[in-house]
């Protein structure tokens, strides 16, 4: 997902695209570190 954030921003940094996929993309790497927090606790 990052690499192809890179590619859109690469391509037209102000496509809408571009902080559609960061949102996307810093979602998935919160629930990442949620999980990891909470499996740590177990």
């Amino acid at each position: 997902m990052r690499l192809t954030m890179y590619q859109l921003y690469l391509k037209d940094p102000h496509n809408p695209q571009v902080l559609e996929v960061s949102q996307s993309l810093d979602e998935l790497l919160n629930e990442l570190t949620r999980r990891s927090i909470t499996h740590k606790k177990k």
